[in-house]
């Protein structure tokens, strides 16, 4: 069971965990211009942001490329263009701009999205180091544990898994992710009863998390309810293709907030 369960894990959650932060770009709190002239003059990176927000991510990458050759390679234009390269599934080009933006801004969220390009790279043992380094920055940030969570379970390291994500709880966002993460614990622990509620807490916060359904399938079968256990497959199996949610590193006032830096959604 602890196998197949570390499968569902790694092919389920690892999107969950790898949702970048962009820092200080157009954050709600940039005072508004009367025209684009002004946001450009302001801030070079307002199209490129723009084009993020549309999810255009190639025009994106040209555009902060082009704003780029004006103002040099800065911490915000090659956070913008690695979260793009990495949306767009080039995990290679993510990381060399992600770590580029370490060596001008060393920051938590600048080594969480390095941690995550290097676990889009399938390095699981370098991406712990990168969050690692993150926590001692950002303290018992929810986002930065889940993660840790992921990755260590990504290595069968279960025990040091379960210590992250009890680290995490006080904190832990209230989202299909976050229980799913904890139902996929609960049942490496056992505690199958605990599991299958975490499973249906997830579905009632996000009701096409496919992940969710998985753990609500194996936790029915191992309580021998073979008929609930195939519905939840089979609407698993419905599912397939939709877009996973990834967990939001978005430190907010109340949480811990890195010092040098801002987040937007």
């Amino acid at each position: 069971m602890g196998i197949h369960l570390k499968s569902v894990l790694a092919k389920g959650l690892m999107g969950a965990t790898l949702a970048f932060a962009l820092v200080g770009c157009g954050s709600k709190s940039e005072p508004q211009a009367a025209t684009e002239e002004v946001v450009q003059e302001t801030w070079p990176y307002a199209e490129a942001m723009e084009y993020m927000n549309k999810h255009l991510y190639a025009r994106a990458i040209q555009s902060v490329t082009t704003a780029m050759e004006q103002t040099g390679e800065t911490a915000e234009g090659l956070t913008i263009r690695g979260v793009a390269h990495a949306k767009l599934n080039h995990p290679a080009d993510a990381f060399r701009d992600l770590i580029e933006v370490t060596k001008i801004d060393y920051s938590a969220t600048s080594l969480f999205n390095l941690g995550n390009a290097l676990r889009s790279l399938g390095y699981c043992a370098r991406a712990i180091d990168a969050y690692e380094h993150a926590l001692a920055l950002d303290a018992n940030n929810p986002a930065i544990l889940v993660n840790l969570v992921s990755s260590h379970l990504c290595l069968n390291e279960v025990v040091k898994a379960n210590d992250y994500f009890v680290q995490a709880i006080p904190n832990l966002p209230k989202d299909a992710i976050a229980y799913t993460n904890a139902g996929v614990l609960k049942m490496l622990d056992d505690k199958t009863d605990e599991a299958l509620a975490a499973a249906r807490t997830a579905i009632k916060y996000d009701a096409s998390y496919r992940p969710a359904y998985k753990i609500l399938s194996q936790a029915l079968m191992t309580m021998g309810d073979s008929i609930g256990a195939k519905d939840a497959m089979n609407t698993y199996k419905q599912l397939k293709g939709a877009t996973m949610r990834n967990t939001r590193f978005i430190p907010e006032e109340r949480q811990h907030k890195p010092a040098t830096a801002t987040t937007t959604k």
